[in-house]
């Protein structure tokens, strides 16, 4: 087989195999109720007047935004480590 260029085309011989299969049993996926949770929390800090906690508007707005970037920060970060190969998660593990 060629290519348009007129080189011969390896086949992709050139490709490493996947340590971790991409579908199937072997793949690791973030956790449905966490990322639903997740995204409410964002929606509690994008829209404070509709979805805010009542007890934590009372706080000042830097101190309301600073708690809730809080949590979302370390509930993304333990989404993002399920789905990262594991030299990738100790690295998320070890934080900024």
């Amino acid at each position: 087989m060629k290519s348009t260029s007129g080189r011969p085309v390896h086949g992709g011989r050139n490709m490493r195999p996947a340590v971790r299969s991409m579908y199937g049993k072997g793949l690791r996926l973030p956790d449905k109720g966490a990322v639903i949770g997740l995204l409410k929390e964002i929606r509690r800090l994008v829209f404070p007047a509709y979805y805010g906690d009542p007890e934590l508007m009372t706080l000042l707005a830097e101190d309301y935004t600073a708690l809730l970037l809080e949590r979302i920060e370390g509930q993304l970060t333990r989404q993002i480590a399920l789905a990262l190969p594991e030299a990738g998660a100790a690295c998320a593990d070890a934080g900024p």
